[in-house]
């Protein structure tokens, strides 16, 4: 049985020292060029941005504590 498109592209895309994040949004680079996956590739794009904001989230959440915590006096 012929692997699909698709998963031929995955294996590209997704080899050793690559990470998910980079593999998708290459993974998306060439489904978009294609033109044959829209609702495929709007769902790994969603899934990126939704990556990013928790990640970006995170970052200020840990900022903020660093903030609370340097302006604690210290006995």
């Amino acid at each position: 049985m012929e692997k699909p498109t698709v998963e031929i592209w995955a294996e590209e895309e997704y080899r050793e020292g690559v990470s998910a994040h980079a593999a998708t949004r290459q993974l998306i680079r060439s489904l978009g060029c294609s033109g044959f996956y829209p609702t495929l590739k709007r769902m790994l794009e969603d899934l990126l941005a939704d990556a990013n904001r928790s990640s970006h989230e995170h970052a200020m959440t840990k900022d903020a504590l660093r903030t609370v915590v340097q302006s604690v006096p210290k006995n």
